[in-house]
């Protein structure tokens, strides 16, 4: 869930099926690989049908050697020993013969390798091979299986080899272009082996599910190594505002308010002073309020490092602050360390807790993160903040009964917490109370008549009871509410989207990337759509921007999937029809 403790948190899930993400609060397509879509289907519906046969002969490709029987009696009746040497290369054969003698080897080869005696199968596919004319149909098969045995003993660069020289005789070969991509993943060589796995899939009608869980696994591999990749390379950096003001509005003291005169006074002071923690955390917090998130982040950072620190009254408030900006940098260890400090400082400062807790949330460990909202929950039973968000915690592990009583406290704790009530009309709508939903809603609404994130919970609601006109009047209201919060025009795009109006999606999309050029999930969705007409070029180009403005390791291996998988569909697709 994007907005659940205002984070980006990771959503897992196959990276070869188009999928969406929905929460009841905001519905976006999550980043996944379309298997099934318009790129593959093509090569299908455009090659031409190849004329049979009139002789009636095998097809050594569809011999399964993993069938063959393991018995070693069975192999002594068919002449084979496990301890008969290879026999003699056979010099002279007529002409008519040779076909048989190559039919042997292949046989041979296959008992030999079900018997775990590949040395010797590798003989006899070479000898098939050396003997089988070039025009021999089933010579693609003999290297084929010669590449098996190679697989067994670890041979990869082999089997590469003999793959190769399989599909220069047979282009169509499914199986060898599956062989090869094993042995091009062993070898680590992830970009080739998918583009292998996406062939194999394409020619097998995407019918095959073990080579659908093939493609998938290595995508992914892919994915994780760019993913990391792109990290090491690129620097520490915040996301965009919107994602900021949306992370701090989650929380009761949400971004604050001041006034811009305020920063002449402390820049007046702080030229005397630039080191002086106690002003650089006022600046920081002014700065925060105006929405100068980099100006903050520089201030806070310069604060806990500032000689006098020590000494500082509010210095647990400024760690913890410092901890939330280090979170959205994706400065793990760092935001930890700060929480962890001002926790030390301050054992009572239920805060820090709170925010160490939605850290770990966007880390995945539920546990530890439910740990520390309980210890705060243990110093204050007063603190709405805990409530909002271990009910939120509590939605995110299906507990809806403990996530309704926590949300309920929370608001009668405090009646000035939008969050509060949007997740309280989530949960009634999860546990199947329509009407205590609408109800939760419609006094948000009354409560925070301009707040743009329940205006556009509320218009999703009236949308989803067949109201279609009027919640898209209450998005577009919402928008005009706070220019700033792309959150409407979000839900506005998926809404189109649902309607089939792909194009009013589109640009509601575009629209967000105006008002905010770092919205990930807006490129996201977009090369998402791009990817469903069937536009790989347009779609590529999205998701190298969204790759470049997401946080999270997660994300990026998601992002890198689609995106490297629409490259090999479009190129493999291309190729199979070229060619047929």
């Amino acid at each position: 869930q994007r907005r659940v403790m205002g984070t980006s948190l990771a959503v897992d899930g196959s990276h070869c099926s188009a999928m969406m993400k929905e929460d009841k609060g905001i519905s976006n397509l999550v980043l996944g690989v379309i298997a099934t879509t318009i790129i593959a289907a093509t090569y299908f519906l455009t090659k031409p049908k190849k004329a049979k046969s009139k002789t009636a002969t095998t097809d050594a490709s569809e011999i399964d050697i993993n069938s063959l029987s393991h018995d070693t009696e069975h192999l002594r009746s068919q002449g084979i020993d496990k301890n008969d040497a290879a026999e003699p290369l056979i010099q002279e054969a007529a002409v008519d013969e040779i076909a048989a003698v190559c039919q042997s080897e292949k046989s041979k080869g296959n008992k030999y390798f079900q018997a775990g005696r590949y040395d010797q199968a590798i003989e006899c596919y070479t000898r098939a091979i050396q003997l089988s004319d070039a025009d021999d149909k089933d010579r693609a098969a003999y290297f084929c299986n010669r590449a098996a045995a190679h697989m067994k003993k670890q041979q990869y660069q082999s089997v590469v080899d003999d793959c190769t020289t399989a599909l220069l005789i047979n282009k169509d070969y499914t199986k060898a272009y599956a062989r090869r991509a094993e042995a091009l993943e062993n070898l680590g060589q992830y970009e080739d082996a998918l583009k292998d796995f996406t062939a194999a899939v394409i020619l097998s009608k995407l019918t095959d599910q073990e080579l659908m869980a093939a493609l998938d696994r290595v995508v992914k591999k892919l994915g994780t190594r760019k993913a990391k990749e792109t990290l090491m390379n690129r620097p520490k950096r915040l996301p965009s505002n919107a994602f900021i003001v949306n992370y701090f509005n989650a929380f009761k003291a949400a971004l604050g308010s001041a006034d811009p005169s305020e920063l002449d006074d402390l820049n007046t002071q702080l030229a005397a002073n630039e080191h002086d923690a106690e002003l650089l955390y006022k600046r920081a917090l002014v700065n925060k309020a105006l929405k100068r998130f980099q100006e903050a982040d520089e201030d806070l950072t310069n604060c806990v490092h500032a000689a006098n620190f020590a000494d500082f009254a509010f210095a647990a408030q400024a760690l913890t602050e410092y901890g939330s900006f280090m979170q959205l940098k994706t400065e793990t260890e760092e935001a930890e360390k700060a929480f962890e400090r001002a926790i030390d400082l301050n054992p009572q400062y239920t805060t820090a807790y709170v925010k160490q807790g939605v850290l770990y949330v966007e880390k995945l460990d539920f546990a530890k993160s439910l740990e520390l909202f309980d210890k705060a929950m243990e110093i204050s039973q007063t603190d709405p903040d805990v409530y909002v968000f271990r009910g939120q915690l509590h939605i995110m592990t299906g507990n809806l009964e403990a996530a309704l009583k926590d949300l309920q406290q929370c608001i009668e704790i405090c009646q000035s917490m939008p969050s509060a009530y949007i997740q309280l009309g989530l949960v009634y709508d999860k546990l199947g109370m329509p009407d205590k939903s609408k109800e939760t809603f419609l006094t948000a609404s009354t409560l925070f008549p301009n707040q743009a994130d329940v205006m556009s919970y509320f218009a999703e609601m009236l949308v989803e009871t067949n109201q279609v006109d009027e919640g898209l009047k209450k998005l577009d209201a919402a928008a005009e509410a706070d220019s700033s919060n792309v959150f409407p025009l979000l839900h506005k795009a998926q809404v189109k989207l649902n309607l089939g109006d792909v194009q009013g999606a589109m640009d509601a999309l575009e629209h967000v990337i105006q008002v905010d050029p770092a919205c990930d999930t807006a490129y996201s969705q977009l090369a998402q759509i791009y990817m469903q007409l069937g536009r790989v070029d347009q779609a590529v180009r999205y998701f190298d921007k969204a790759i470049e403005t997401l946080r999270t390791e997660t994300e990026l291996v998601d992002a890198f999937c689609c995106r490297e998988t629409a490259i090999a569909q479009a190129q493999m697709a291309a190729m199979l029809n070229s060619r047929a």
